[in-house]
């Protein structure tokens, strides 16, 4: 067998389900203080990048991991996608 165990696999997703929580908690905190409140149904860290990526045009990313970690960047939590 090569690659990763499955209890490996198991252990990135879970990892990643955490921090994709915070990471949802960070940007909705951070979008607040810049006067955005995205609608209470969008809570989801997918959510609110769609969300965001359409109240707000111009912004410049390639996808929407690179919006969260570009947004995510300016605060001080060390969370990012």
């Amino acid at each position: 067998m090569c690659g990763p165990s499955v209890e490996t696999v198991r252990r990135w997703l879970a990892c990643f389900r955490m921090v994709r929580e915070q990471a949802a908690a960070t940007l909705r905190s951070l979008l607040s203080q810049l006067g955005y409140f995205p609608p209470l149904g969008r809570s989801s860290l997918p959510d609110l990048l769609h969300w965001f990526a359409e109240t707000v045009p111009g912004m410049a990313f390639s996808c929407l991991f690179g919006l969260a970690n570009i947004l995510l960047t300016g605060t001080e939590t060390p969370v990012w996608v």
